[in-house]
């Protein structure tokens, strides 16, 4: 073949290319639109931030998992803000948002996020623990680590990417000159109750930047483990798909704190904060966060 048609070629494939990318992105962002309707300021209607005042001096921060909102985590927070404490779910972010909003932003912005809003409660209030789901979990640890809070609770916590979606984090990374965004075809069930599954809010797509950044944030997190020396409560489903039983008891035992405790239970998926008797996740995280030493 001649150079000419080399280059030619070279061309159409770019072009092609190109129109792939542009389809299967309007394709995920109508998708993503259409099951998780925005408001007029961007936000996924009832996925925004939750701030409750209550107490002056007890406070919680509550760190929501990845590609989701504070709606996932809305019925501990209400509780422990019936049982006293001021409480604040920041919105992530990139969060809640637009695939390209997500995909333009990683784990140093969703760190910061936390970041900003624990400092915020430590300067307002003298008694400020952290709650975090999932790879809200993964943010606490490194919150703890830098600033060791009275008590801690991780719900299904992410610190370490499953071989399956690491393989597939690489595979999309190659992909993502086409193909941007991926959706399963068969969601795996992070929640049992179907009536929490249709109210919950998260992205239903992700892309090769977004898992990579997950993957940053729970190794991020599984490296300081050691160092978690504040009272720290693990609850865990044994049906949880993001999590094996395995994975959740030898990152429980990194952990470096003297008083840790590990729960189990069942019938209940990942998002353990909106499952089935998320009230008594509720319950158990006021119970600790009350008396971490009991």
């Amino acid at each position: 073949m001649r150079a000419e048609s080399w280059v030619a070629a070279g061309a159409l494939g770019v072009v092609a290319g190109a129109a792939v990318r542009a389809t299967v992105s309007r394709y995920h962002e109508q998708l993503l639109l259409a099951r998780r309707p925005r408001g007029p300021d961007g936000i996924v209607i009832g996925g925004h931030a939750v701030s409750l005042d209550a107490s002056d001096t007890r406070a919680v921060l509550v760190l929501h998992g990845f590609g989701d909102t504070p709606q996932s985590v809305a019925p501990v927070a209400h509780a422990l803000h019936i049982a006293g404490w001021t409480v604040r779910a920041p919105l992530l972010a990139g969060h809640g948002r637009s695939m390209r909003e997500m995909a333009t932003h990683g784990a140093a912005d969703w760190l910061a996020t936390a970041r900003d809003a624990y400092a915020a409660l430590r300067r307002s209030h003298t008694h400020v623990a952290l709650v975090g789901q999932s790879m809200g979990g993964a943010l606490a640890v490194q919150l703890a680590v830098e600033a060791p809070p009275p008590g801690v609770v991780l719900l299904a916590p992410y610190l370490q990417m499953p071989a399956p979606i690491w393989r597939t984090s690489h595979l999309l990374q190659l992909l993502a000159p086409v193909v941007p965004y991926w959706t399963s075809r068969t969601p795996p069930r992070s929640i049992h109750d179907p009536a929490a599954l249709a109210r919950a809010r998260a992205h239903v797509a992700t892309s090769a930047t977004a898992l990579a950044e997950l993957r940053r944030v729970s190794d991020g997190a599984r490296a300081v483990l050691p160092r978690l020396a504040s009272p720290t409560l693990v609850l865990q489903s044994r049906e949880d798909n993001r999590i094996a039983p395995t994975t959740a008891a030898e990152t429980f035992a990194r952990i470096g704190a003297a008083t840790k405790r590990l729960e189990w239970f069942t019938g209940r998926g990942h998002v353990l904060a909106v499952d089935y008797a998320h009230d008594e996740i509720a319950a158990r995280v006021i119970a600790w966060l009350d008396h971490p030493a009991d």
